[in-house]
């Protein structure tokens, strides 16, 4: 990836969480004013090819997008 990384060390301070968890309290929603390639922050991950896939996709086709999701409400499983 880049001279110096290190992907484990990286690795073991990714904490995966629920959008509620992150939100608590707060109201949110999956797609605020529409899908944007801009939306997308990359982090530590590695995983910037899969990022730029999808933020091609965003540019032309953000209707794609929405569709992966089965849902677009909010709900307390954290299932879309």
């Amino acid at each position: 990836l880049y001279k110096g990384y290190d992907g484990q060390r990286y690795a073991e301070k990714i904490e995966w969480r629920r959008v509620s968890d992150i939100f608590k309290g707060q109201s949110y929603r999956m797609f605020y004013e529409g899908i944007e390639a801009d939306d997308i922050r990359q982090g530590a991950l590695g995983d910037c090819y899969f990022l730029s896939a999808i933020a091609a996709v965003a540019n032309r086709r953000p209707e794609s997008i929405q569709k992966l999701f089965l849902t677009q409400e909010v709900n307390k499983a954290g299932i879309y």
